[in-house]
């Protein structure tokens, strides 16, 4: 082959590269994981935010610190010369830019980054059901950390509730990250269960209802994701079962036959813009999952209102507190309706993104953003109705992909305002407002 063809060749596969990746690109609504701002002058100091009403600790002197050492003292005066010698000999201006002035949003971008990165379902053990990871043993496979939506949710609230509460201490003590080992007792380490216990829940559903979701992948894996996560323990919500949602329609009956129709409708007419909003609120494996896609839209608007760190600890506090109440809520409906997904009971029906492993009623990624949208709504409530609007967009992209019937998303919704209104009253009271 002659020069002159090879490069002919080389210029064909690079500028076919291009145009694939260009129509690729074309049809994804992009949302970047970092989030770029320039430190900004807060618009207020809270001076009383120590007296804020913290989430775990009792008090804001529930630990004691001693007071720091005088300014006239000899180690204030030699930590001030160490200061100024580093300062002089030239500081890592890159790692200063990169912090900048508000910490708390770029530990939230690390949050979703590594959402991102462990966002991988286990392979399944010989029984086909799911092995749970553990943090006593993080080499141990599935390894540890893991951040399937219900854990990405989980992992969220503790840290932000973690900074919000070390920030309330802060203010009143200058530092403070000691706080109560809520994490050890929530019930997380028991939310993965066996075939045995996972067939009785189906059969419980089957016995009630009449009907029992099955998993439609090949291979079958027989145990769902996480069926006791709706047992964790809640934030705000006094008891799971008084935001767990009515049951969902029969198939067959004439409500359920409405939502399939829509469905079918749809398979084959889906708009342009229908599938790039199916695709772009997926949020699938090797993303910062749905709760992380609502922490960004947070951090969006935190530096909008040039928030002081204590006053964004305070909305990642409250959003992903509602975000984990309304994943256990939605959990805990999946597995006690139990309720087929579209694929399984509608026959020949294929959807665009593939099918969770785990049943259908009530749609995660509904209660994750309306809970998120209520609570940003709260604290923003000039942008409430961008909240809304990208809340009713999250719930639809469901329906484009063929995952959730239009009466999962629906009760989703609904369970997530309920959700986040208790996250609310605790939000009112806690001295801020």
């Amino acid at each position: 082959m002659s020069i002159s063809n090879t490069m002919n060749t080389i210029k064909y596969t690079l500028f076919s590269a291009l145009l694939i990746t260009i129509l690729f690109v074309s049809c994804e609504k992009d949302y970047p994981t970092g989030s770029e701002f320039d430190p900004y002058s807060f618009t207020g100091t809270d001076q009383n935010g120590g007296d804020w009403k913290p989430i775990l600790l009792t008090n804001n002197e529930q630990i004691i610190i001693d007071a720091p050492a005088g300014i006239t003292s000899d180690s204030y005066k030699s930590e001030l010369i160490a200061m100024k010698t580093s300062i002089t000999a030239g500081t890592d201006k890159v790692s200063i830019a990169y912090w900048g002035n508000n910490p708390i949003i770029r530990w939230n971008e690390i949050a979703r980054e590594l959402a991102a990165k462990y966002n991988l379902t286990p392979a399944p053990n010989a029984d086909g059901s799911y092995p749970a990871p553990s943090s006593a043993k993080p080499d141990v496979y599935p390894y540890f950390p893991f951040a399937h939506p219900p854990y990405a949710c989980r992992a969220f609230a503790y840290l932000s509730t973690a900074q919000f509460d070390g920030l309330i201490a802060s203010w009143h003590y200058k530092y403070k990250f000691k706080r109560p080992k809520r994490a050890s007792t929530d019930g997380m380490s028991k939310a993965q269960t066996t075939k045995a216990v996972s067939d009785s829940m189906a059969q419980a559903a089957l016995t009630r209802f009449g009907w029992q979701w099955v998993n439609q992948e090949s291979p079958r894996r027989p145990v769902g994701i996480a069926p006791f996560y709706g047992k964790l323990k809640l934030w705000s919500v006094p008891s799971v079962e008084i935001v767990r949602p009515l049951p969902p329609p029969a198939p067959g009956s004439a409500e359920f036959n409405k939502a399939a129709d829509e469905l079918l409708s749809l398979k084959g007419n889906l708009s342009n813009e229908q599938r790039k909003i199916a695709n772009w609120w997926s949020d699938g494996l090797g993303t910062y999952t749905p709760p992380g896609h609502w922490n960004r839209f947070a951090t969006d608007y935190i530096v909008k209102y040039k928030m002081n760190p204590l006053r964004t600890a305070r909305v990642y506090a409250y959003l992903n507190m509602a975000i984990h109440d309304a994943g256990i809520s939605c959990w805990d409906a999946k597995y006690y309706y139990h309720y087929p997904r579209p694929i399984q009971v509608m026959n020949g029906y294929k959807t665009i993104l593939g099918t969770p492993n785990f049943p259908s009623y009530t749609s995660g990624h509904s209660s994750f953003s309306a809970a998120a949208a209520t609570v940003l709504s709260n604290i923003f409530p000039a942008d409430k109705a961008q909240f809304v609007t990208w809340a009713q967009e999250a719930s639809e992209s469901r329906i484009y992909g063929g995952i959730h019937f239009r009466f999962d998303c629906e009760a989703g919704l609904e369970a997530g305002k309920k959700v986040a209104e208790y996250t609310i009253s605790k939000a009112i009271v806690d001295g801020a407002q």
